[in-house]
């Protein structure tokens, strides 16, 4: 049986495509408002995808945990109780896990959901300039400026998190990984165990002169099971094993969301003004600006938006190298 996951993504596709399709068939206003909106629901299939990926993986219960409801609206806005859902699924199984509050990636999840509902949801004022932005319609410079602190606030939210920078693969998930990271270790073992764990295995590693390289690109494997995991095999309880490898798929995968919040602002607002028709403040239909603005929809079928689908089906593609990878080792 085909997973609910794989579903969203075979429908991201199909929905790209008829947006290209009816951009080609009639370059009418009203066309190419639909295929915006459609291009819009394409990458927000792909988008909630990842989480139902990660529920597929980590939820041993079966079913759905009552995750695709949670993501009936847009995805920001309900993403931390994505979650904390997926989350608590493996706190029950460990016991000693601490709730998302003590989280970083939690709390970056959190604050995303957070700046989304106050500068780009439906009701934001900002919600007519984000569309306007997609469309290089022209904003006054004081608006513009508005999106662009929108756009500086999410890059300052990821930066220094883990696992680095924007792309999640420039640093191995374990090893030479920020601080941040020291936190899920300290979640699965004690305090005083993981702490002594970590330092033997530096010491052995500077001993053998095997620093790892800031900024290199460890394959799939390596962010699984880099060499510090066959560490704690030796050294802790397989549940722990486990426990590190899921908390670290699931951190990547919610790492990858929101890094998509900046690109995913400009296209929201067609999931509204592409579908139905409304009058801006200056008297003109958003039907109309469509219409003008044909080269810039085009230019979003075919190129943005296409490079956004296809780099999240590439995301997702890793994401389930690594679920797989997970299920062959035993972790889950």
């Amino acid at each position: 049986m085909t997973g609910l996951s794989g579903a969203f993504r075979e429908q991201a596709r199909v929905d790209l495509g008829l947006a290209q399709a009816a951009a080609r068939g009639s370059s009418s206003g009203h066309a190419l408002g639909e295929s915006m909106f459609l291009a819009q629901q394409c990458v927000e299939k792909q988008l909630k995808s990842i989480p139902l990926r990660l529920w597929e993986a980590m939820g041993t219960e079966g079913g759905d945990g009552g995750i695709p409801g949670m993501m009936d609206h847009p995805i920001y806005h309900s993403l931390h109780g994505v979650y904390t859902r997926i989350v608590g699924q493996l706190r029950q199984e460990a016991g000693n896990l601490h709730g998302p509050a003590h989280d970083p990636v939690a709390s970056l999840v959190e604050n995303v959901g957070k700046r989304w509902r106050e500068h780009a949801g439906p009701k934001s004022p900002k919600h007519d300039d984000f569309w306007m932005d997609s469309l290089n319609a022209g904003l006054p410079a004081k608006r513009a400026l508005g999106l662009r602190r929108f756009d500086n606030d999410m890059a300052g939210l990821r930066r220094g998190l883990p696992p680095g920078g924007r792309d999640p693969r420039l640093r191995p998930a374990f090893g030479e990984a920020p601080d941040g990271h020291g936190g899920v270790r300290r979640r699965v073992c004690s305090k005083r165990q993981a702490g002594r764990l970590y330092s033997e295995y530096r010491r052995g590693r500077s001993r053998r002169g095997e620093a790892v390289e800031k900024g290199a690109r460890p394959d799939v494997k390596g962010m699984l099971s880099p060499d510090i995991t066959d560490y704690f095999r030796r050294a802790t309880p397989e549940a722990a094993q486990g426990l590190i490898a899921r908390r670290n798929v699931v951190e990547f995968g919610f790492g990858l969301l929101c890094d998509y919040v900046g690109a995913y602002a400009r296209l929201f607002p067609h999931s509204i003004l592409g579908r139905y028709p409304k009058r801006l403040d200056d008297g003109r239909l958003t039907t109309e600006v469509y219409a003008l603005r044909e080269d810039s929809v085009l230019y979003s079928l075919h190129v943005t938006i296409r490079h956004d689908h296809d780099r999240l089906c590439g995301h997702s593609a890793l994401l389930d190298e690594l679920c797989r990878l997970g299920h062959k080792r035993g972790y889950w």
